[in-house]
């Protein structure tokens, strides 16, 4: 807790200090809880297999959530492993690599992706209409995965 200080106005009571304004460093999750974060979203339903690959993609490619529902399909190269990620923070595009690993599971996705016919412009990662996905079910989904999974902690982050 805080400390408790006394200031002449407040001299019978004690106040609490909080940390407002003091930003702490995001709890980092290991590769372990990753992979039980993917391993707890369904192999066999679409959206399943689309959040097994965002999660990876976000952890691989170091990405915002925001970032990675941005991205269209022309935005990634998977022969060379790169991801372009053109409204990055500040509105900043940058070019980040990823490992073959999650340029299977992108692959992976696309072929699934791609049968359910989402139209020309949608993104990468979108609903099963074709339609963007939203960064607050992102916020939703990924506690529930995480309590699925026994990770305990990422419910305060999310």
């Amino acid at each position: 807790m805080g400390k408790k200080r006394r200031t002449r106005k407040n001299a019978g009571k004690a106040v609490l200090k909080t940390n407002r304004g003091r930003r702490f460093p995001p709890e980092v999750l290991t590769a372990d809880e990753v992979k039980r974060l993917m391993d707890a979203c369904s192999t066999e339903s679409v959206t399943g297999i689309r959040n097994r690959v965002l999660i990876a993609t976000l952890y691989r490619a170091g990405l915002r959530i925001a970032e990675a529902l941005s991205l269209l399909p022309k935005d990634v190269d998977l022969d060379s492993g790169t991801i372009r990620v053109l409204h990055g923070k500040g509105d900043r595009s940058r070019t980040v690599g990823v490992d073959t690993g999650a340029t299977d599971l992108i692959k992976e996705w696309l072929a699934v992706r791609n049968r359910s016919e989402p139209g020309v412009g949608a993104r990468l990662f979108c609903t099963i209409y074709g339609s963007p996905m939203s960064t607050s079910y992102m916020r939703q989904l990924l506690p529930r995965l995480a309590k699925r999974a026994g990770i305990g902690y990422l419910l305060r982050q999310a």
